[in-house]
């Protein structure tokens, strides 16, 4: 069953990782970030940027908030350096916890609703819960 249990420890978990990712991260310089690799959306950084900005554009179906102002192109280059791109992620990980934490707790939490109406396995990723406090 998705809980409001089960919708924060995956936002917990979708922080933990985004900040391991970032961390790893530091290590290159901006040229390996924006080296062009051939792939889907060219560089690391590019990847990156059109995960943030998936992410928005499906949380604003979830919570009715803001919609990307740019098209998933135009996102490719959004955030030009890898602290514009963690601020951003820190952003959009804050907003994935805000309606688990705050609308949830009451009947008729649009998130809750949508999730609820997906059949999802419960979470098999063990230690989760304590591993991203």
């Amino acid at each position: 069953m998705i809980d409001t249990r089960y919708c924060v420890t995956f936002a917990r978990y979708n922080r933990w990782q985004n900040k391991q990712l970032e961390t790893l991260l530091g290590a290159l310089d901006s040229k390996e970030l924006t080296r062009d690799r051939k792939a889907f959306f060219g560089s690391i950084l590019g990847t990156l940027n059109h995960l943030c900005w998936g992410d928005k554009l499906w949380m604003s179906r979830f919570d009715g908030g803001e919609k990307p102002d740019y098209d998933a192109k135009e996102g490719l280059t959004k955030f030009p350096t890898l602290s514009a791109w963690s601020a951003e992620r820190f952003r959009l990980d804050g907003r994935h916890l805000l309606p688990v934490g705050l609308h949830v707790r009451g009947p008729g939490s649009v998130l809750l609703a949508v999730l609820a109406q997906r059949r999802l396995p419960p979470p098999h990723i063990a230690a989760v819960g304590a591993a991203a406090h």
